[in-house]
Order: C-alpha cells, then sequence, then structure tokens
C-alpha cells in the first residue's frame, strides 16, 4: 500500500508540473516573442529598425549597456519577465556584449534581491512568498541538497526567476553558495539565450540563416530543458523521501 501510494504522488506531481503555470510561462513567452518577431518581419523591415537601434546604443557607449544593465535589474526586482530583455539585449549590443551585459545584470540582479529577501524585507516577502505552491518543500530542499538543488532550481520552471532570487534568499544558505551554485546556470544559460537570440535574428530578419549557431543553441537549450525535468524528478524523489522519514 506504501508503494502505491508513494507511485500516485510521484505521478500527480508530474502531472502537477506539467500543468503549472510557470512551466508553461518558461515555454510561451520565448516561444511567444520568436513568433512576434518572424511575423513582423514578414510585414514591416524590423531590420532598419534594429538598425536604427543599435546605432543609438553605440553612440550611448558605455553607458548603453549600463543603463540597459540597470533597466533590467529593476523589472526583476519588481518579479517582471526578464526574457524581453534578453532577447533584445543580443539584437541592441550584439553577441558579446549583449553575453556580457546580461550576465552582469543577471548577477547584479540576483546579488541585490538576494540581500533584500535576507536583510531588508524579510519579514514582508517571507509573508508573501509562503503562500506559493511547494514554498516550504523547496526551501527544505535548498537548505538540505543546495548545490544540487540551487542550481536545478535555475533551470525547473517552478518558479520564475526573479521569485527564485528572493526565496533563496529566505533560506539559511550562505551568500557564497548561493552565488556559486546560481552562476552554474547563468553562465551557460545565458549564452544560450543570447547566440539563440542572435541567431533568430539573423535568420528571421536579416535573412541570414547561421545553421551552426541555430543548432547549437538548440542542442544547448534542449540540455537545459533535460536538466530542468531531471531536477524535478529529484526534487519529487528527495521530497517523496523526506515525507516517509
Amino acid at each position: 500500500a506504501s508503494a502505491n501510494t508513494s507511485s500516485m504522488k510521484r505521478r500527480r506531481a508530474r502531472k502537477d508540473w506539467i500543468y503549472n503555470k510557470n512551466t508553461w510561462k518558461t515555454l510561451i513567452v520565448p516561444g511567444g516573442l520568436i513568433l512576434a518577431i518572424f511575423i513582423l518581419g514578414r510585414i514591416v523591415d524590423l531590420q532598419s529598425y534594429f538598425e536604427t537601434a543599435q546605432q543609438w546604443s553605440w553612440r550611448l557607449g558605455a553607458w548603453g549597456p549600463v543603463a540597459f544593465g540597470a533597466l533590467y535589474i529593476v523589472a526583476m526586482l519588481f518579479l517582471l519577465p526578464g526574457t524581453p530583455f534578453t532577447i533584445l539585449a543580443a539584437l541592441l549590443f550584439g553577441t558579446l556584449w549583449g553575453y556580457v551585459t546580461m550576465l552582469s545584470a543577471t548577477t547584479i540582479a540576483a546579488t541585490v534581491a538576494f540581500f533584500m529577501s535576507r536583510y531588508v524585507a524579510k519579514d514582508r516577502l517571507e509573508k508573501q512568498l509562503s503562500g506559493l505552491d511547494d514554498y516550504h518543500k523547496v526551501r527544505r530542499w535548498v537548505e538540505t541538497n543546495h548545490w544540487l538543488a540551487i542550481p536545478f532550481l535555475r533551470v525547473m520552471p517552478m518558479f520564475p526567476f526573479a521569485i527564485n532570487n528572493y526565496v533563496l534568499g529566505l533560506t539559511n544558505i550562505p551568500f557564497w553558495i548561493y552565488m556559486i551554485a546560481s552562476m552554474a546556470i547563468f553562465v551557460p544559460m545565458t549564452g544560450v539565450m543570447i547566440f539563440g537570440a542572435q541567431s533568430l535574428y539573423r535568420a528571421m530578419v536579416a535573412g541570414e540563416v547561421a545553421w551552426g549557431m541555430i543548432g547549437g543553441a538548440v542542442a544547448a537549450g534542449l540540455v537545459i530543458l533535460l536538466l530542468g525535468m531531471t531536477g524535478k524528478k529529484v526534487f519529487m524523489r528527495d521530497d517523496q523521501g523526506q515525507a516517509e522519514q
């Protein structure tokens, strides 16, 4: 009977993950942006607009990426979607500087949110976030298995990226562990999104099909998706194990 109950709980948890709104947000938001760019690219001369925006950002010099990164940080602190910023960074600043801008901004946003939730607004955030599904389970998992839990949480669509920063700040893990474990995902994931956005821009708007870059971005994206699915299974297994203790 115990085995059947555990199996039913795992199946229910997998079903909940499939129908979780954050799961679909992770897939729909980037997909919707890509579709919008594709459609607009066939109706409007987007390339000229993007080139104008690029020239404007280049005239700003170093202040362009700085201002863009600051805007992204504010958006993350207010729990706004970050994917549009990553795509725009690739289009405005190119692959290299888009990557540097977004990796730096992502790191700073994660740092600020961590210290805000731990020292500035801990009680208020804990009251608001404790109502989230799986909040207490995730927090317990992070505190008992942080080196595995944090990287997986960065690719698992259980909570949006911005909420993850606050949730992790409410745990008892040291900041240096939080940052190292997070950077293990920030570095490759930012690269995947920047390269993917740049490749799609060239293919859909500029008409340059860089199959190597597209293939690499798709392959890396599939690896990240697989890691997320694996992380969800590990989370369910660990949670089940703790519930049976």
